[in-house]
């Protein structure tokens, strides 16, 4: 079971991550621990996503599209603060000689 994307617009490709997105979201929050031991081939290749008109997803992207650019501002950043969290630690072990 495969789906090509090459071809298809990048907001389709969009839309369909989110869509897979939240179904794994949906699936943790059903699940009790990890949903790994039941997710197989055959829960995704039964996985129905429905691909509306390219008018509606492209509608869809123009909504969507502010929250994607916050959430990866907000990933940057947070990137950026675990690097300096973790030379703050290594800088506290260096000079007192603990963690």
């Amino acid at each position: 079971w495969k789906v090509d994307f090459s071809r298809s617009s990048p907001l389709y490709r969009e839309y369909v991550y989110l869509c897979l997105s939240n179904e794994i979201i949906n699936m943790k929050n059903a699940g009790h621990g990890s949903i790994m031991l039941h997710l197989t081939k055959e829960n995704v290749e039964n996985m129905e996503i429905v691909l509306p008109s390219f008018p509606v997803i492209k509608e869809f992207h123009g909504v969507i599209e502010p929250y994607i650019n916050q959430k990866n501002i907000i990933q940057k950043e947070l990137e950026t603060l675990s690097r300096l969290r973790n030379a703050c630690k290594l800088a506290e072990i260096v000079r007192f000689g603990y963690g």
